[in-house]
């Protein structure tokens, strides 16, 4: 008798725990798809200036690899923003990590889609130096600091012609 007890009283706790788990769940998808929807739109620009970046310098640029590093980044970003969109709601969106998240993100990528297009002019982009020179912003900067964020490519294809 105490084993049949003690059987339907883990079958209610578990199901009690599974529906509190899944209302959360659905709860947080409700909440994520904006964040994801702008997270790919990133990393779909992204994907097409590197593309178009290759191809401007004659560069091989096998597909496969292409989508594989996207989907790289999408798998990573997704888990970021998701991650984000859970603690948002077990802080009571106190905080706002999921927008913060998607700010981090969006900003990882946008450096990446600015390389490519100073790229296809023959630039190079140092976001290091960017980031040093904004660190030290409320101090006096010297000129040469500032130099080394944007430098011309000597051997661009592009600035032969």
């Amino acid at each position: 008798m105490i084993e049949n007890e003690t059987r339907v009283v883990e079958a209610v706790g578990s199901i009690s725990i599974m529906t509190i788990a899944s209302n959360y769940l659905v709860s947080a998808l409700e909440g994520m798809v904006i964040w994801l929807i702008c997270m790919f739109a990133v990393i779909f620009c992204d994907l097409v200036a590197g593309v178009t970046h290759s191809l401007m310098k004659g560069l091989d640029v096998p597909l496969s690899k292409a989508c594989r590093r996207t989907l790289g980044k999408g798998v990573v970003y997704f888990a970021v923003v998701a991650t984000a969109v859970l603690l948002n709601i077990a802080t009571q969106e106190e905080y706002h990590l999921d927008k913060w998240a998607v700010l981090g993100v969006a900003g990882i990528e946008t450096s990446s889609i600015i390389g490519h297009i100073l790229g296809m002019r023959g630039y190079t982009f140092s976001p290091l130096k960017l980031v040093k020179v904004m660190a030290k912003k409320k101090y006096e900067i010297n000129s040469e600091e500032v130099e080394g964020i944007i430098t011309k490519d000597e051997d661009d294809k592009r600035a032969k012609k």
